[in-house]
């Protein structure tokens, strides 16, 4: 999001040369999309539906930047980087879990680990064989 503050018009480009239609309109949404969606995922807030958003958002981006560059190393302007973090977000929403990402289903599996819902020791001895 920042690049796309600090040089809209190289993004405006980008979005130009990719064939977005309303380019303008494009970097905007990007820019507002990847603030909010990053801020989310840093705050742990809704992280699987934003992670799964994010993946889908960056495998746009990698699609676009390999259509534009048509190069892979991130150096040369090519889709290694955004296709790094399409993997990343991938995970984030396969593996994790933010703090009020899944309150119900957390909460039901945090009643079921309680010291009070585990079973009792039995008070009677040991059975031998």
């Amino acid at each position: 999001a920042w690049a796309k503050l600090r040089n809209p018009a190289g993004s405006v480009g980008f979005f130009e040369k990719a064939g977005y239609p309303y380019p303008q309109l494009f970097v905007k949404f990007a820019t507002a999309f990847e603030f909010v969606v990053g801020t989310a995922l840093v705050l742990g807030l809704y992280t699987m539906p934003v992670a799964w958003l994010a993946t889908a958002f960056m495998a746009v981006a990698t699609v676009s930047d390999l259509q534009v560059n048509k190069a892979w190393l991130w150096t040369k302007g090519g889709c290694e980087y955004p296709l790094f973090w399409c993997l990343c977000c991938g995970i984030v929403a396969a593996k994790a879990h933010g703090y009020w990402a899944n309150r119900r289903r957390e909460s039901k599996a945090w009643k079921s680990r309680r010291p009070s819902a585990m079973t009792k020791r039995s008070t009677s001895p040991p059975v031998t064989l």
